[in-house]
C-alpha cells in the first residue's frame, strides 16, 4: 500500500509559526501580480488575525505536515444564512474555503487536493453541503485545482482602482 508522504490534522497553537510563513509566500505571490491592490502586513497583523481565527467557534483550520512539520494549511469558516434567498439555495448553513496554501516546495504532490477532500469530508459531517471560495483571477494553479476537483464560477466581481 502507498503510505502518503504527508498527513492531514486539525492545526493547533503551535502550528502558527509555520503557517504565518506560509502565509507570506502566498501573500509575496499576490503582491508581485497586484501590487495595486496587495500591500504587505506586518507579521504583528497577521499573528493577531491568525491567532483570532485559532479562537474562533467557527473557523476550522488544517494543516498538512511532513514530518510534523505544518507544509501547508487550509481555513475554512461555517456561516449560517442569514436571509432566506429565492435566488440561491444554501441550506441553512454553508461554508467558505479563506485560504489554502501550499509551500512552494511542496506544490504538485496533491497535498492541497488532499486539505480541500478533508475539508468537505469534515463538513459534509456536519450537514453542510455548500462551499464557496475566491480565488484571484491570476491564480491559474489554484483556479485549475479547484476546477479539477469540481468547484464552479458561480459570480464574476470586477474591480477598478479609482486615481
Amino acid at each position: 500500500m502507498n503510505k502518503s508522504p504527508f498527513a492531514i490534522r486539525v492545526a493547533t497553537d503551535d502550528d502558527l509559526p509555520e503557517m504565518i510563513q506560509l502565509y507570506f509566500q502566498s501573500e509575496e505571490f499576490h503582491r508581485t501580480q497586484r501590487p495595486d491592490l496587495f500591500r504587505k502586513p506586518s507579521t504583528a497583523e497577521i499573528q493577531k488575525l491568525f491567532e483570532s481565527f485559532m479562537k474562533d467557534p467557527l473557523v476550522t483550520s488544517l494543516v498538512a505536515t511532513i514530518a510534523d512539520k505544518p507544509v501547508a494549511f487550509v481555513r475554512f469558516c461555517i456561516y449560517e444564512v442569514q436571509e432566506i434567498s429565492y435566488l440561491v439555495d444554501l441550506g441553512r448553513y454553508h461554508a467558505f474555503i479563506d485560504e489554502l496554501v501550499v509551500s512552494t516546495e511542496q506544490r504538485r504532490l496533491g497535498i492541497g487536493q488532499a486539505l480541500m477532500a478533508e475539508t468537505e469530508r469534515l463538513l459534509l459531517r456536519q450537514g453542510i453541503r455548500h462551499i464557496q471560495l475566491n480565488v484571484t483571477n491570476f491564480n491559474l494553479p489554484a483556479r485549475a485545482l479547484y476546477q479539477s476537483i469540481g468547484y464552479q464560477p458561480i459570480f464574476c466581481r470586477l474591480g477598478k482602482t479609482l486615481t
